[in-house]
């Protein structure tokens, strides 16, 4: 896999100034412009009646983007996160309803898979994000 993955992120307006915020110091990653998500189109930012959605689409490490969603992610905010691969570059959204530690990852197939995130720390999940979205 690739040093560097593209994928989208879908979350609220508050949240992506967060995003933005902790890569300020990471030269080698970007966040590109943000969209309005609409809310009728069914993707889990929208089922979660999130205010204010927006997505966009940004560059990382697989590293960062692993810590972050562990260090993050998953451990605030008592959601989960989705990871839907039938979007190019795969759309990753923190969504309420899905329980703190959880990741639901939707495959290219459209079938859904949830995996509990236990992890010590960032590393162990690794494995599980590398894989998913190697099938992206």
């Amino acid at each position: 896999m690739a040093d560097h993955i593209q994928f989208q992120i879908a979350l609220t307006k508050k949240m992506l100034d967060e995003e933005r915020d902790a890569l300020k110091s990471h030269q080698d990653c970007e966040l590109g412009a943000e969209k309005p998500v609409p809310l009728e189109d069914g993707k889990g930012i929208s089922n979660a009646r999130f205010v204010d959605p927006v997505s966009l689409v940004g560059v990382v490490t697989l590293a960062w983007l692993t810590k972050r969603m562990v260090d993050h992610w998953l451990k605030s905010d008592e959601q989960g996160v989705q990871i839907d691969l039938r979007e190019k570059p795969p759309a990753i959204s923190r969504i309420a309803g899905v329980p703190m530690g959880f990741i639901v990852i939707i495959n290219v197939d459209g079938k859904p898979e949830t995996h509990k995130a236990d992890y010590e720390k960032s590393e162990d999940l690794m494995p599980v994000i590398e894989k998913a979205l190697a099938s992206a």
